[in-house]
This record gives structure tokens, C-alpha cells and sequence, in this order.
């Protein structure tokens, strides 16, 4: 098994290469004084149903100020200005909770944050509706804290004519359109309208990846939440799932999960019979998240509890993060019951394992892995800081690369993705696909995927067109 880690490269001439060298560190760097920023943490752990999106949009919100190229931004008072001049009330210590996950932060603020800090619009907004889906706490987006807002008919339909006609059409536009529509009970199409403007933001969160994919994901989640624009998606994603060509559904039937109605999960539940091996497993996946989250009645439990028998007798399921998946969310009887049959050690060994620690790999190779790669991705992004292991990026590597559940490796890869580490990680994440052994290949290429699309999950390519720095330093050791 290999993994990417730094090592000095021979010079141009041939000769010896050099011995070790301390990563550049800016000259700001080298003045700082006293600790470096302590960002939050999730704790909620792997085998968790959820996770805290309050931490996690707050440490995107910290690390996004203190990793931005301008250092104006590290005087904490300055910035604060710039946050008031943006119609925030703030101050010094409201600013330090926000950032610590005290307080959960408002739509304003993060409105504010994305303006001051010059992210793209709903960079920060549209993660904290995605991840608080998710929410173990159910506590609502900053956006619906107040109650449904008013509907603005001057801002949507501008919004509808310039999807309807723009030839390309970006994520942030999506969940622009969304986030309009859901402040309404109606909205009037015509049937062709509807069907071109639901099919078309399908096909492109199926087509799409990284920030760009999760801001549609959350366009189709609104729409789905909304009785008049329901039907329109449901029936979009229909057509999508059951054409024969489709070859990725683990997006849309994550999908299902969001509606809320039984009758989505009983539809998981029927995919789970599909010849087609993408979708297959895709529904497998979703069901195991929906057995998870207790969305499931007895009889679709039992119908879970046959496929995972069938999937420990098929060569061609058993080993699977799906599978895996669906293992790890039965209740305790119903997975005494589907190993029961099962003789193998090592099959034994790997169900369990999955089960107890919500993981794909063992804990003891997860540990180094992570270690290495969110080491290579800090050290490889521009930092005045001189900075200490960041737990919650460790966290977001684990998730995205050995997590059980694959829409919790996808939603790490979008965080990812609305983070400063974004570049570094796509560059770090192929190098590890393009030069490991299996299995830690297989979870690079699915985690630089997700990321950057699949030019990066084969090394060759990355999103627009963005490299790490320090590239020609990576080669790769055994892991021992």
C-alpha cells in the first residue's frame, strides 16, 4: 500500500538531491506572535447518524478569513468594520463565537463574509442550507431562522428568464432560482417550461462536481421541499433514474431521502432490484441512510435485511462501501441475523469493523493516511500561520475518503470543496489516486471524483486549471 508524502527530488543536474527542507514559510509568518487561530471541531464521530453543521459552517468561516491571500483580513477589528459597514451588528466577541461554533451564525453574516471576503455569491450561505440537512440537532439554515421569508416576485422572475436563456448556467445561479421559488406556495409554468428547467438542473447536478455540484444538490433539495415544485422535480428525477444510459445515481437517490413522504422511501427501496449495477448500489446506499435516520417501516426494513444477506453471497457486492453501509445502519438483531449464515473470517471481520467504526479501512491505516494526506494539504496551503494540525480538516479527509456512508463522503468533499483547502486537497487527492496501491487508490480516485471531477481521479487534470504549488516535491514511500 502507498501513499503521497513529501521527499526532496534530485536536481536538473542529477546530482544528489538536497536534505530536508522546511516548508516556505511567509515573512508575516515568521513575526507572528502567540498561538495560531484554534479552528472547531466536529465530534460527533463517524458512527453518528449526523453531524454538527453549526461547527462546520463555523470553521468554514474561520478558515476561509484566516487562509485568505489578503492579510488585511487577520486584523480581527478591521474586519469587523467591514462586517458592520455590511448592515451586520457585530463586535470582537460575537465575531469570535461565530467563528468558534458558539453562535450559530446568521444569513446576514454570511452574506456579509462572502462579500468582504470575495467568495462566490451563496459560497458560504448555500453550504450552511446543505450541511444543516444533516443536522443532528435539526435546527434550521440560518436563512429559515426567522420563519419563511416573503415572496419577491421582482427577484424571481429576472432569475427564471435568465436560467431559461443563459447557455451555461453555474450552481450558484440554480440555488438562486431555489432559494426564490421556496418563498412561494405557487408558482405558474407552463408544463414544457417546467420540464426543461428541471430535467436541465438534473442532468447538470448528475454532470457537475465539487461547490458547483453541491449548490445544485441544494437547488433540487428546496425544490423538493416546496408542494408546487415537488411533483415537477420527483417526475425529473424519475425519467433520469429509469433511462438506460444513466450510469450515476448516487446524488439523485440521496435525493429521495430529503421528501418528505414515505412513499420516497418505499421508491429507494424498489431501486434496490435494478439490474443496472450503478443504480443498484446507489440504492443500497440511500436505503442504508434511510434505515439510519429511522425513515424506514418494518417492511422496508425486512426488504433492507434480504439485500444484505444477498449482498454477502454475491462476489460482486460483498467488499462494498454500500454494502458497508447498509450493514452498519441495521438495527442489532437484523445484523445478527444477516451474518449469521455468513463463514468466512475475513468477511465477518470486515462487517463488523464497517459496523463498529463507520469506516472503510482499519482504524490503525485510516490513522496514517489521514495524517499524511491532511498534513500535505496544510503544509500545501498559503498560510501566515504558523499553523498546528487542523482536526476538523482531518475530520473532512476521513469522511471523504473512508466514510461508510457515501453521501457523507460526498457532503466532506463539498465542504471541502467552499474551503481554502480545496486546491491543495484536489492536488493531493490525485496524486494519492495516480500512485497508491488498492484499496487506498480506489478511495483517492472516488475522493478526487467528487472533488475535481474525473480528469483528477485519473491524475490528469484539475479544476479550473488550478495547481498546488509545491507539486514537483510529491513522490510517494510505502505505508508502513
Amino acid at each position: 500500500m502507498s501513499i503521497t508524502v513529501r521527499r526532496p527530488l534530485p536536481g536538473p543536474d542529477g546530482s544528489a538531491a538536497p536534505g530536508p527542507r522546511r516548508p516556505e514559510v511567509p515573512t508575516r509568518a515568521r513575526r507572528r506572535r502567540g498561538r495560531p487561530p484554534q479552528l472547531p471541531v466536529d465530534t460527533t464521530g463517524p458512527t453518528s447518524s449526523g453531524l454538527d453543521a453549526g461547527v462546520r459552517v463555523a470553521w468554514l468561516l474561520a478558515t476561509t478569513r484566516n487562509l485568505h491571500p489578503d492579510e488585511d483580513h487577520d486584523d480581527r477589528s478591521a474586519f469587523k468594520q467591514a462586517v458592520v459597514a455590511q448592515g451586520v451588528p457585530a463586535d470582537l466577541s460575537r465575531l469570535s463565537r461565530w467563528e468558534s461554533g458558539q453562535l450559530h451564525a446568521p444569513e446576514r453574516l454570511l452574506a456579509a463574509y462572502e462579500a468582504v471576503l470575495g467568495t462566490r455569491p451563496l459560497g458560504l450561505r448555500g453550504p450552511d442550507r446543505l450541511l444543516h440537512r444533516y443536522d443532528l440537532a435539526q435546527r434550521p439554515p440560518a436563512d429559515r431562522r426567522s420563519g419563511r421569508p416573503e415572496p419577491r416576485p421582482e427577484a424571481l422572475v429576472p432569475l427564471l428568464e435568465q436560467i431559461t436563456d443563459a447557455p451555461r448556467v453555474t450552481g450558484v445561479d440554480w440555488l438562486a432560482v431555489a432559494r426564490e421559488l421556496s418563498r412561494f406556495d405557487f408558482v405558474f409554468l407552463r408544463p414544457e417550461e417546467w420540464t426543461g428547467l428541471t430535467s436541465r438542473l438534473v442532468a447538470e447536478t448528475v454532470g457537475s462536481h465539487g461547490l458547483d455540484q453541491a449548490l445544485r444538490f441544494e437547488a433540487l433539495a428546496s425544490l423538493l421541499e416546496v408542494p408546487s415544485t415537488r411533483r415537477q422535480v420527483l417526475h425529473a428525477l424519475g425519467l433520469r433514474l429509469t433511462d438506460a444510459s444513466t450510469s450515476t445515481a448516487g446524488p439523485l437517490l440521496a435525493l429521495l431521502a430529503q421528501v418528505p413522504d414515505p412513499a420516497a422511501a418505499r421508491l429507494a427501496l424498489r431501486f434496490l432490484d435494478d439490474p443496472r449495477p450503478a443504480v443498484h448500489r446507489a440504492a443500497v446506499d440511500v436505503v442504508a441512510d434511510l434505515v439510519a435516520t429511522e425513515q424506514v417501516d418494518a417492511v422496508g426494513l425486512g426488504v433492507a435485511e434480504q439485500h444484505a444477506v444477498r449482498g454477502l453471497l454475491s462476489e460482486e457486492d460483498r467488499g462494498t462501501a454500500e454494502l458497508a453501509n447498509l450493514l452498519a445502519a441495521l438495527p442489532s438483531s437484523r445484523f445478527s441475523r444477516v451474518l449469521e449464515p455468513v463463514r468466512g473470517q475475513h468477511v465477518r471481520t470486515w462487517a463488523l469493523t464497517a459496523r463498529e467504526t463507520g469506516l472503510l479501512l482499519p482504524e490503525e491505516v485510516v490513522r496514517v493516511l489521514v495524517r499524511r494526506v491532511a498534513g500535505e494539504v496544510q503544509v500545501a496551503t498559503p498560510s501566515r500561520y504558523v499553523t498546528e494540525p487542523d482536526q476538523m480538516l482531518a475530520t473532512l479527509v476521513t469522511e471523504v475518503l473512508v466514510h461508510v456512508s457515501g453521501q457523507r463522503r460526498r457532503l466532506a468533499a463539498w465542504t471541502l470543496a467552499a474551503s481554502p483547502y480545496a486546491p491543495a486537497c484536489i492536488e493531493v487527492l490525485a496524486a494519492l489516486a495516480d500512485t497508491s496501491a488498492e484499496p487506498v487508490r480506489e478511495r483517492a480516485r472516488e475522493a478526487a471524483r467528487l472533488l475535481a471531477g474525473p480528469e483528477a481521479a485519473c491524475g490528469r487534470g484539475l479544476v479550473d486549471g488550478t495547481r498546488c504549488d509545491r507539486q514537483s516535491d510529491l513522490v510517494t514511500t510505502p505505508l508502513v
